[in-house]
């Protein structure tokens, strides 16, 4: 879909006619003098008139375009994202120093995050869009076939999740996530996940990452967005860092 610029939408949506060319901005005789806003019956109305006419008419183009972006509130989630990536909204994730919890949801185009404007206007904050991501990672964390690695003992030494549909690093925060590993790696669980679209997941005991830093730098690397290099434990106490793979 065309996107064309804010001016021009409001231009439409108040006069429903295409602005002449070169009117790249609004003139600012259009609110002062009433000319080009008011309609057939401009004539009938005082200056004064004029002007609160157009005004509403901005303000009203203006609230359903921000309506617009806004969307449905129920569709937000918290997308663990790189902090470089300095998104206007974002909250802090335990232990971590550079990796966030941004506010994103799904669009036509792809991951899309919220201005302060549109957080506002949704009425959003942190409690309610938490409870909205556990929702949507339970149901994307159903879609998700797990893969299992084993060495050639056969015995099980991490498994990892992919998906190119759905950015899958979200459904560590679905609430049987850590249920669905713990007959094979105990009760907690270390986690990487260095793009949106991997999560690679350990057990706790006896395992040196290091040894698996080649794959995960790997993945760090690849075309898919990035996320961490942080290494997160995963118990029943929730979600927190606890090292870093270091890039080689």
């Amino acid at each position: 879909m065309r996107r064309v610029p804010l001016a021009f939408g409001v231009w439409r949506l108040v006069f429903g006619v295409k602005p002449a060319a070169g009117a790249s901005r609004f003139r600012r005789d259009v609110l002062t003098s009433g000319r080009r806003c008011a309609g057939p019956n401009v004539k009938h109305q005082t200056p004064n008139a004029k002007r609160q006419t157009c005004a509403a008419n901005l303000l009203s183009a203006l609230i359903f375009l921000l309506s617009a972006c806004v969307g449905n509130a129920n569709d937000w989630f918290f997308l663990p994202s790189p902090k470089f990536m300095a998104h206007e909204i974002s909250f802090p994730l335990a232990g971590a120093k550079n990796t966030v919890l941004a506010p994103a949801r799904l669009g036509e185009n792809g991951v899309e995050f919220p201005t302060v404007a549109v957080w506002t206007a949704a009425g959003l904050n942190e409690e309610t869009v938490r409870k909205l991501t556990a929702r949507i990672a339970s149901d994307w964390l159903r879609h998700v076939k797990v893969e299992w690695v084993r060495n050639s003992k056969n015995v099980v030494e991490y498994a990892v999740l992919r998906s190119d549909k759905f950015p899958v690093c979200v459904t560590v925060f679905a609430p049987e996530f850590r249920k669905q590993f713990e007959d094979v790696f105990g009760p907690k669980l270390m986690l990487v996940f260095p793009n949106r679209q991997t999560v690679f997941v350990f057990p706790v005991l006896a395992v040196d990452l290091s040894d698996y830093s080649p794959m995960i730098l790997e993945a760090w690397r690849s075309p898919a967005a990035k996320v961490s290099l942080e290494v997160f434990e995963l118990s029943e106490r929730g979600l927190k860092a606890v090292g870093r793979i270091e890039e080689q």
